[in-house]
């Protein structure tokens, strides 16, 4: 058992304590802040030139990965994520949406995965309504598990594709949630790429009040942990903390909460060496 989901369950008396004012805090949250749309326009195209064959992307996900907070994908994260690709690289990104704000995890995997066209990598980005819905840390990392095969029954290995292993390292005594969430094989294929970013920093969100921001953050820092369990004991799937300036001036969209074109372009170079490095098997 990590030492933050034994903080979280020590502070579960401090949270019953605390309920009434967490749920007038998020009702009122709720009731006062902006429902942006998700971005309209192509949910594909391709960025970049140069020679070879275009790399593929595919973004699925929630709210973020459909582009909440600006008005078209070029401008969110799988627009942001192929610019940013494309000019490592020097090879064009086809790129690809399958998205839908309000998905959780089960619901991305029933629902959006049969969406998915034929990729070299998939970038998830999940986790933010398991922790509006209040979700098991156990049934997240199971649920997590199921979307990552669903994902590569989908997409079946190319046997041409090279193996890359540059999952984050995660503290030993994340044994516990690697048990929750089960173990692959070790032998098995690895399948299409995947890279899991991790819970954005709830925690420091302006939208948020004290001491619903707080309770949220370390919420989310928890399901920050699964993600990262899950991925430490897949083949092939890599979990990538989220590490942005939140306090930078105009990284938010008006609501607070989703990133604006400034923040999405951000959150992309943070994860586009990963990402660079997962596409071109480097």
């Amino acid at each position: 058992m990590t030492r933050l989901v034994r903080l979280a369950r020590l502070a579960q008396p401090l949270l019953l304590s605390l309920a009434p004012v967490l749920a007038v805090q998020g009702l009122r949250v709720r009731r006062t802040t902006p429902r942006l749309p998700e971005a309209s326009g192509p949910r594909r195209g391709t960025t970049g030139g140069g020679p070879g064959a275009p790399l593929r992307l595919a973004v699925l996900g929630e709210s973020t990965a459909a582009g909440v907070g600006v008005a078209t994908h070029e401008e969110g994260l799988a627009g942001c994520l192929a610019r940013a690709v494309a000019a490592r690289t020097g090879r064009p990104v086809r790129w690809q949406v399958a998205a839908r704000t309000g998905v959780n995890t089960r619901t991305a995997t029933a629902e959006l995965v049969p969406l998915l066209e034929p990729a070299d990598a998939v970038v998830v980005a999940l986790g933010v309504n398991e922790l509006l819905e209040l979700n098991r840390l156990d049934r997240f990392g199971r649920e997590l598990r199921a979307l990552v095969a669903a994902v590569r029954a989908r997409m079946p290995e190319d046997p041409g594709a090279a193996r890359v292993d540059t999952a984050v390292p995660v503290a030993e005594d994340l044994g516990a949630l690697r048990g929750a969430a089960g173990r692959e094989d070790s032998g098995a294929a690895p399948g299409v790429p995947i890279l899991v970013t991790g819970m954005p920093p709830v925690g420091r969100f302006p939208v948020l009040p004290q001491p619903l921001r707080a309770v949220m953050g370390l919420r989310a820092r928890a399901l920050d942990h699964v993600m990262a369990a899950v991925a430490a004991s897949t083949l092939g799937v890599t979990h990538v903390r989220v590490e942005v300036p939140v306090e930078v001036a105009g990284f938010f969209a008006e609501d607070g909460f989703h990133p604006s074109a400034a923040g999405y372009e951000t959150w992309a170079e943070g994860l586009a060496g990963t990402l660079t490095g997962v596409l071109t098997g480097r």
